[in-house]
């Protein structure tokens, strides 16, 4: 699979990790689309349905998202996706929590899960890993 006009939806509120991890991707011609709350990625569904790749942050603000999201609001993002859409697009979760029941939950929905910070070498291989690219 060529990674040309590939598509990756980044949902993280912290705009300094997608800048600094990011760019390797975009160099290698990977299209990168960022949202930054439940709200605006829900917004957002026509441009997720077209992804080839989530990356989602599970600790993310609602930006007005009026249903309760629990204590990792990425969590809320993914089953959504899943249950609610039937996005099937593949998903790797990369968070600072540490817990082995929210990892279980991640991967009975399909996730990929990667612990924060990510270098950026580590985070191009992963992607390109998951959605099966050769070099």
């Amino acid at each position: 699979m060529s990674k040309l006009a590939k598509k990756i939806v980044w949902i993280e509120d912290d705009t300094n990790i997608i800048n600094d991890v990011v760019r390797p991707l975009e160099r290698s011609g990977y299209q990168i689309e960022r949202f930054y709350t439940v709200r605006e990625a829900l917004d957002n569904l026509d441009t997720l349905k077209a992804c080839d790749l989530i990356l989602l942050d599970l600790i993310i603000p609602l930006g007005g998202a009026a249903e309760p999201v629990g204590h990792y609001p990425g969590m809320y993002l993914l089953r959504t996706f899943r249950e609610k859409y039937a996005l099937e697009q593949p998903v790797i979760v990369l968070s600072v929590v540490a817990d082995a029941e929210v990892f279980q939950d991640l991967k009975s929905l399909g996730a990929e899960i990667e612990n924060k910070p990510i270098l950026p070498s580590k985070l191009k291989r992963l992607v390109e890993e998951v959605l099966g690219i050769d070099e």
